[in-house]
């Protein structure tokens, strides 16, 4: 019997995205409407709702794909604070953070985590196509001995 035991550490890090947070909202009546690439929507429809006392179904989050988030779109607080801006000067804002505001505000993740998580991934990964072939032909034969058994046998006098 073979036991590996290991550890892994590493700094925090932050999740330096390509890009950096963006969002447009238009908060200025009870009718909310946001344009941002959130990871969480959902979270922004229920924190504003509490935030800017309105409805949930008040508010529409338009889902923009662009870039990635690697964690970094999870906490949308550019959209809060847009969201206050937008309300407090009754116009809709744009608002983008600059690379040194979302490095400083960013919340700090171990990477460790992550790369224990991709080399389990990948060391399971060849057992689980197998499993995964397996099944399929499995599927495949109950399928055809199904059929075999529905279908009559044909008579060989004709």
């Amino acid at each position: 019997s073979l036991t590996v035991d290991a550890t892994y550490s590493t700094d925090f890090v932050s999740h330096a995205q390509l890009e950096p947070q963006g969002v447009l909202v238009s908060a200025a009546t009870a009718d909310v409407q946001v344009w941002t690439s959130s990871q969480t929507p959902v979270f922004i429809t229920q924190n504003l709702s509490k935030l800017l006392d309105v409805t949930p179904e008040s508010i529409t989050v338009h889902q923009l794909r662009g870039g990635g988030g690697f964690g970094r779109r999870l906490s949308n607080e550019y959209v809060f604070e847009a969201a206050l801006i937008s309300r407090r000067i009754g116009a809709p804002v744009k608002l983008q953070w600059k690379r040194e505001d979302d490095m400083a505000f960013d919340m700090r993740e171990s990477r460790g985590l992550i790369i224990m998580f991709y080399t389990a991934l990948v060391f399971f990964t060849p057992y689980l196509l197998l499993l995964l072939a397996l099944l399929a032909v499995i599927d495949a034969f109950v399928d055809f001995r199904t059929r075999a058994q529905k279908e009559p046998p044909e008579d060989e006098d004709e």
